[in-house]
């Protein structure tokens, strides 16, 4: 679903970024990519996303590739892309409800559609009586919580976190990472960002990535 070919993205820096990446990533993949600051997790990430673009080589997402894609094109990827962040990034001044619900608002939405589809996965990630909640009244993994409730609102076939945990104690870090692992196991392709080597364990059979300096060093 996912291929890298040759891909470097460096903006500008022999330090920065990415540096002869190949990497193939299936349909229902769980995988990590593991390593320290500065070793291009993010950029990866920023690369499906296509926040950022490829100074050498092809990163292909299904029928997107990013030596073709049109800019009009890129907000049809990123509908099929749930993104994660480390700082949540909920508007503060809406409810639980109307966080999960942006992205249904801004494609314009039924009203109905979006009620049955909120509450179904707020409902899912155990949120219903979190509902009318700000986030300022949320613990940090019940705002994380609601960050993926608010990824998978619109049915995308990958999920990408980005320190998913790493603003969090243990045990909701544990919760985030079983949440997501369950999420992978309904078939759907999970890339997590990570320099929590702990939380690597429990996912069983996931694939891991170790990147230094912009590069692979392991493929497991």
């Amino acid at each position: 679903m996912i291929n890298f070919h040759k891909v470097s993205c460096t903006f500008g820096s022999p330090d920065a970024g990415v540096k002869n990446i190949s990497l193939n990533i299936g349909d229902d993949d769980f995988l990590f990519l593991v390593g320290p600051n500065g070793s291009g997790k993010s950029t990866l990430l920023r690369l499906i996303y296509m926040d950022c673009f490829p100074d050498s080589g092809i990163v292909k997402i299904k029928n997107f590739r990013s030596n073709k894609i049109r800019q009009k094109d890129i907000p049809k990827l990123r509908r099929n892309i749930g993104m994660i962040f480390q700082d949540f990034r909920l508007l503060p001044d809406r409810d639980v409800y109307q966080n999960v619900a942006i992205s249904l608002y801004i494609s314009h939405y039924k009203a109905g559609q979006i009620k049955k589809a909120v509450h179904e996965k707020i409902n899912q990630l155990n949120l219903g009586h979190r509902v009318h909640y700000k986030p300022e009244q949320l613990s940090g993994g019940e705002k994380q919580m609601v960050a993926i409730a608010r990824a998978l609102i619109k049915d995308p076939i990958v999920i990408l976190a980005d320190e998913p945990t790493g603003d969090l104690d243990p045990r909701s870090s544990i919760e985030i990472i079983d949440e997501l692992y369950k999420i992978n196991q309904n078939n759907r392709a999970v890339i997590v960002a990570t320099h929590d080597y702990d939380l690597v364990k429990r996912v069983p059979d996931a694939q891991i990535v170790s990147l230094k300096d912009g590069e692979i060093t392991s493929i497991i």
